[in-house]
């Protein structure tokens, strides 16, 4: 992914146009396998991120998530193809400054 997109683009996520189907990137909520595929994640990364408080809970009562919450978080990051968040563990930085 580049920088200026957090998310996938329309031709990226749809191909080509389908009568009768939303394309992923119009769609207002995403089950946990959309969610991470627009985010450029594994589902266990996303879920992951989720119980860490990094992604967004699904809506109350679903298992669906917000389109528009999970694009508000992911711009928090900068680009999630781009970003190691799990690289700040002080184990991690305590082999840093070992070596």
């Amino acid at each position: 992914m580049t920088g200026a997109s957090l998310y996938k683009t329309l031709e990226d996520v749809a191909g080509t146009y389908r009568p009768g189907i939303v394309p992923l990137a119009d769609k207002l909520t995403w089950n946990a396998n959309e969610a991470a595929e627009m985010c450029g994640l594994t589902v266990s990364t996303f879920y992951n991120w989720v119980r860490r408080g990094l992604m967004p809970r699904p809506i109350t009562g679903t298992r669906k998530y917000s389109a528009a919450a999970v694009r508000m978080c992911a711009s928090q990051y900068g680009g999630l193809g781009n970003q190691n968040i799990e690289a700040d563990k002080p184990l991690d930085r305590w082999r840093e400054e070992r070596d």
